[in-house]
């Protein structure tokens, strides 16, 4: 009895702290797909970030993924950032302002949408998305980033930042 009661103990806490380290590396609002053998989308939304800080925070998964694939490098084929900004009214909640801002690798547009009202508070969304192909050995030029230096670059700038 002793046995199967220690067995069972030792399951229970081996589960949960694999799911604890699971949910350690995960970040929220961000998701990853792999759309081939070496290519991947990243996808994160966030409320709480800026344009900066969001962009920086998915550059800087990419290069975990890179580095955790056994990757020396990623090119980013497509980068989009969008900033969502929503201006809401206390009269029925329906009427607001809309300024939805779209930046790519060379240019941004923005796009506003007004209905009326003083906004009472606004609502603001900071998405960015990445599809990226992983590289080893030689760098091609051009659009590529080393796995291993952004990395360590995007860990000291937050220690920095922290201080």
């Amino acid at each position: 009895m002793k046995n199967v009661l220690f067995t069972l103990l030792i399951f229970v806490i081996t589960g949960c702290t694999s799911s604890q380290h699971a949910n350690e590396s995960s970040i929220r609002g961000l998701t990853t797909t792999q759309l081939g053998e070496d290519k991947y989308e990243l996808h994160y939304q966030t409320r709480h970030s800026s344009k900066h800080k969001a962009l920086e925070l998915t550059m800087q998964q990419a290069a975990k993924l890179t580095f955790d694939k056994g990757y020396d490098w990623f090119s980013v084929i497509e980068k989009t950032v969008e900033i969502n900004q929503t201006q809401r009214s206390l009269h029925n909640g329906s009427r607001h302002t809309e300024q939805t801002t779209r930046c790519g690798l060379l240019s941004c547009t923005s796009q506003t949408t007004h209905t009326g009202y003083e906004p009472a508070f606004a609502e603001r969304t900071v998405t960015t998305h990445l599809t990226i192909t992983l590289g080893k050995g030689i760098k091609p030029n051009g659009g590529v980033y080393d796995a291993q230096a952004l990395r360590l670059e995007l860990n000291n700038e937050s220690f920095k930042n922290q201080m």
